[in-house]
C-alpha cells in the first residue's frame, strides 16, 4: 500500500475537525501515524511532511486558528521523532546523513517550540537531537550542544515537575499521571547522562580524553559512568526513585502513584482539621 493510497483513508479513531481546512492535514497525519507503527519512518516522515504543506497559510493562532495551531505543532513533533528514528539505527548510516537529520530536528522542534514553549515532548526531542549532533561532532561545537540539551532537559524537568503539582489536587486519569513520571524519568535519565559524557570529555575532540587519560584511570572513570547511568537516583515531589533504566516499571510507577496519592490525603486531612 503507497502513501497516497494511506493517505486517502478516513480514519475511524479520529473526530471530524472543527476547522474544514484540517482535512487533508490530519489524514496525513494519521497515515503517518500507521506506517510510523509499522517502523516505515522514511514514509511516515513524507506523510508528516505533506501534512504540513497542506495547512493553511497565515492562519490567526487565536480563536479557530488555536486548533490549527495544536495539529501544527504535532505534526512537527512527529516530524522530529522520525528524523531522531532514521538518525539512530534507521535507514541513515553515514555519519553525514545523520547529521543532516539531527540539524533538520532541531530546526522542526525549534519552529514547534515557536507557538508551543511549554511542550515537553517537543522539549526531550530537542535536546534528544543536540545530545546525538554533539557526539558526532567534536571541539567547541560539542560542549555547545551539550549546554543547549542541557538547558532544553533542565527546563523540561521543571515544567514536568509543574505538571506533577497539579495533578496533586486535580485527580487526572492514571494513565496521564503515569505518562508524566514516566517522561521525568526519561528526561533525568538522559540529562545525567549528557551531564557524565560532559565532565569525561571536557568538551575536546572525539578521542583526545583517552589519549590524555591513562589506561587504569581511563576504565575506572568509564565504570562510574556506566555506574551512574544504569542506577541513577532521582527525586519526583520528594519521592526518591532509583534502579531504573530510561523508564521505570509498572508496580514502580504504581508504587509512586500510590504514595503520591497517600500524601495528598494527609494534606487535605490537615487542612480540615
Amino acid at each position: 500500500m503507497s502513501i497516497q493510497d494511506l493517505s486517502k483513508e478516513k480514519s475511524t479513531t479520529v473526530s471530524k475537525p472543527s476547522v474544514p481546512a484540517l482535512a487533508e492535514p490530519l489524514r496525513y497525519k494519521n497515515s503517518g501515524n500507521r506506517l510510523f507503527e509499522l517502523k516505515n519512518f522514511a514514509a511516515a516522515l513524507a506523510c508528516y511532511k505533506r501534512g504540513l504543506e497542506e495547512l493553511p497559510r497565515d492562519y490567526d493562532r487565536s480563536g479557530s486558528g488555536e486548533e490549527v495551531a495544536g495539529v501544527e505543532v504535532a505534526l512537527r513533533s512527529n516530524v522530529a521523532l522520525s528524523l531522531l528514528k532514521l538518525a539512530n539505527g534507521g535507514s541513515v548510516e553515514s555519519a553525514d546523513k545523520k547529521m543532516h537529520c539531527c540539524i533538520e530536528c532541531e530546526q522542526e522542534c525549534t519552529r514547534a517550540l515557536a507557538i508551543d514553549p511549554s511542550n515537553t515532548k517537543v522539549l526531550f526531542r530537542r535536546a534528544q537531537a543536540y545530545e546525538l549532533h554533539a557526539r558526532l561532532t567534536g571541539g567547541r561545537k560539542k560542549q555547545e550542544l551539550m549546554s543547549m540539551a542541557q538547558s532544553d532537559l533542565k527546563r523540561c524537568q521543571e515544567l514536568l515537575q509543574e505538571q506533577l503539582d497539579r495533578q496533586k489536587w486535580s485527580n487526572p486519569p492514571e494513565k496521564e499521571r503515569k505518562a508524566t513520571i514516566s517522561q521525568m524519568y526519561e528526561t533525568t535519565n538522559l540529562l545525567k547522562k549528557i551531564s557524565q559524557n560532559s565532565k569525561v570529555s571536557g568538551g575536546s575532540k572525539p578521542g583526545d580524553s583517552e589519549k590524555s587519560v591513562p589506561p587504569s584511570e581511563r576504565q575506572s572513570t568509564q565504570q562510574k559512568v556506566q555506574k551512574s547511568i544504569v542506577d541513577p537516583c532521582t527525586t519526583v515531589n520528594g519521592i526518591v526513585m532509583n534502579g531504573y533504566h530510561s523508564r521505570p516499571s509498572p508496580s514502580h510507577q504504581r508504587e509512586v502513584i500510590l504514595q503520591l496519592l497517600a500524601r495528598k490525603k494527609k494534606q487535605r486531612i490537615r487542612i480540615a482539621s
